[in-house]
């Protein structure tokens, strides 16, 4: 992996993941819901949450090993880099966080649920 794909995966992987799985669970609940039972639907949904829950994971991993990296440099390392290794792990676990939380929607209520 080059050095700019290790200080950009972290910061862009994690939202992606994050956009990826509210998009399908707009979409589960406006389409599959008609036509499928609450329990295949929410099993769907958490399926697609722990492959996203999996992606942002490997970003943090990522994210952490880079702030390292950088860190242990022999050469005085630029500020870009350090700015861009921590917030890469800031972001990857912010949404980390957000994904387990929305995730857990699909476990705790009801995905085909009616506004009242």
């Amino acid at each position: 992996m080059s050095a700019a794909l290790r200080l950009w995966f972290p910061l862009v992987a994690p939202v992606l993941a994050f956009a990826i799985e509210g998009f399908f669970g707009w979409w589960a609940g406006a389409r599959i819901c008609a036509a499928a039972s609450v329990g295949s639907v929410r099993a769907q949904v958490a399926a697609v949450t722990v492959l996203m829950l999996a992606l942002s994971a490997g970003a943090l991993t990522a994210g952490l090993r880079r702030y390292h990296d950088v860190r242990q440099l022999a050469e005085v390392p630029s500020d870009r880099e350090q700015f861009m290794a921590l917030g890469g792990v800031f972001v990857s676990g912010s949404f980390l966080v957000g994904i387990l939380w929305f995730g857990l929607s699909a476990a705790l209520v009801d995905v085909c649920g009616w506004v009242r």
